[in-house]
């Protein structure tokens, strides 16, 4: 959770300049050259982690620990402690023992390419179960270029789309994602993880450049050709990254522009920064990127692994409620025995069986919770068109009279995967749902038709964030659907933050607005919803016309 808001020497490090990755809440690992220890700091946790740009290598810093862009002044802890967001940064490299919670610990691993990077991860796990982060940085990918990509040649063959591929591939027809991003993300589901672009290469001042040919008559002329060939391939390499993170749709995934922080003119020796304040100038877009998010918690029930049972995962915590909904529902003559996730039934059954699970989570003292969403990825394995999902507010319904083999029919309100698709599903399609739990779908005292199917459309629109506040939110998904995995994202803010900011990140724009467009007509669930800006009860257009007028851009309402 978010708390309290809301190995080598010159040689390898001449090719150490690796793409910048933040990874929020997950880790890499490394080889481990100090105890490993979590430390209780109290504090919103941090790995670094990458190449020798996350160490902070430069020949002419003779630091026993390096600052890079993670200390000093200027650096990205005085950056967070001065929004009030206090870090302690974890991992095995450069750990003080004596003082955890105010060293410069991190994972970085000099030198290597990305595969190399997910290797070491791999070979030596020790770290990634050690350290639970809240915030992970990494950088991979200019090693990739630098030991992979002959840029001495004049049209060298292009590489950037496979080495994005070793960074995250997601495949056009059954969406599978493999690579480093999602390793890590299998490793840490729930994992903040913020992608960075990668910086240029200066290949002139580069200690390892090309060598001229004897009879070069314009030497400028032929390696300002074989720069630009590099650096155009690695803004086609960013570009495709960033697309990728963007295709994943994940709410803890991201994209940071951190590389276009530097330019050709800032290293000294033509891949890492020549001094401490050039290594600050990435900084502001890591603290940027961080603290856009950190007032986010999310929890993972299940696995991304597209509806492969067997994990110990497949099998949820369920509260009291889950466990009487499932009781009351195997009294159904019609019903089958409830299932695990990526699973069928007891005895094999593919029909009529539910599937129950919590998302359990902790939000800091005071949390005032402003959105949420949920991500639900399912298929339907037999006749699933009426399928729906009973929850907390959900309760036996005397008004609503069936007949026998209708248990599940008879809770009320139910959200149907009809009214969040807008269609019926289909037998066998994967779908992801996507739930907006400010103002989710719901039908009331609703009963089947004579085909067995849902009638019309929903009967409201209801907000549930103020379910939250209890630390859990429980979901009983029937019943001809097998559940891969359950996310859950909420956004908070805390008491004391300044009105209409609802999503922490310090200022009021059209975030903001968002939020309150996603939630329009729905009532407040207290009087305490920072939502609620004119303290009506309701979130209404008013709300937003007078958060517009508190909008911090001046284009806010137009964007």
């Amino acid at each position: 959770m978010i708390h309290n808001i809301f190995r080598n020497d010159r040689q390898v490090c001449n090719f150490s300049w690796s793409i910048q990755i933040t990874l929020i809440a997950g880790l890499l690992a490394s080889l481990v050259w100090a105890p490993l220890a979590q430390a209780d700091c109290d504090r919103t946790t941090i790995m670094s982690a990458g190449d020798s740009m996350t160490l902070g290598y430069n020949k002419e810093l003779q630091f026993a620990v390096k600052p890079g862009y993670r200390g000093g002044q200027g650096g990205l802890r005085g950056l967070l402690a001065d929004r009030g967001l206090l870090i302690d940064y974890v991992g095995s490299r450069d750990e003080d023992t004596a003082d955890p919670c105010n060293d410069l610990a991190h994972e970085s691993m000099e030198g290597r390419t990305i595969s190399a990077i997910d290797n070491l991860r791999i070979s030596d796990i020790t770290p990634w179960k050690t350290y639970t982060p809240d915030i992970v940085l990494l950088m991979a990918g200019t090693n990739d270029f630098l030991n992979n990509y002959n840029y001495c040649e004049a049209t060298p063959r292009t590489r950037f789309e496979a080495f994005a591929n070793v960074l995250l591939k997601i495949d056009a027809v059954t969406e599978a994602k493999t690579g480093l991003i999602e390793n890590i993300l299998g490793e840490s589901p729930a994992t903040q993880l913020f992608v960075s672009s990668i910086p240029p290469i200066n290949v002139i001042n580069f200690t390892m450049a090309c060598q001229l040919p004897d009879d070069e008559p314009d030497p400028s002329a032929w390696l300002a050709t074989r720069q630009g060939n590099l650096n155009a391939e690695i803004d086609k390499f960013n570009q495709a990254v960033k697309q990728r993170v963007t295709d994943y749709g994940l709410a803890n995934l991201h994209f940071v522009d951190v590389g276009s922080t530097l330019s050709l003119s800032d290293y000294e020796d033509g891949v890492h920064p020549k001094d401490l304040a050039t290594f600050h100038k990435m900084a502001p877009a890591w603290f940027s990127g961080i603290i856009s998010h950190v007032q986010q918690k999310i929890d993972v029930v299940g696995d991304r692994d597209n509806f492969q049972g067997g994990d110990a995962v497949d099998s949820p915590d369920k509260s009291v409620f889950v466990m009487s909904v499932l009781d009351h529902i195997a009294t159904d003559p019609g019903q089958n025995p409830a299932a695990d996730l990526d699973t069928a039934g007891s005895g094999g059954f593919d029909t009529n069986r539910p599937v129950g699970f919590t998302h359990s989570f902790a939000l800091p003292p005071g949390a005032l919770v402003t959105a949420a969403t949920l991500a639900l990825r399912v298929k339907g394995s037999a006749e699933n068109y009426n399928d729906s999902i009973i929850y907390d507010q959900s309760a036996l319904d005397p008004l609503n009279e069936c007949a026998s083999s209708c248990l599940r029919k008879q809770y009320s309100p139910q959200i149907t995967f009809k009214d969040l698709l807008g269609r019926e599903p289909v037998q066998q399609e994967v779908l992801n749902l996507r739930m907006n739990l400010a103002k989710v779908p719901v039908r009331i005292h609703t009963q089947f038709n004579a085909g067995d199917r849902w009638p019309g459309g929903a009967d409201a629109h209801h907000n549930l964030l103020g379910l939250l506040s209890d630390g859990e939110f429980n979901m009983i998904v029937v019943d001809d659907t097998t559940v891969d995995y359950s996310q859950l994202t909420i956004t908070y803010v805390l008491a004391g933050t300044r009105a209409g900011e609802l999503n922490g990140d310090g200022v009021i724009d059209i975030k903001d607005i968002d939020i309150l467009r996603n939630a329009l007509n729905t009532d407040a669930y207290s009087d305490l919803d920072p939502r609620d800006i004119d303290g009506d009860g309701r979130i209404t257009i008013l709300d937003m016309r007078k958060l517009v007028l508190q909008c911090d851009h001046p284009r806010c309402a137009a964007n």
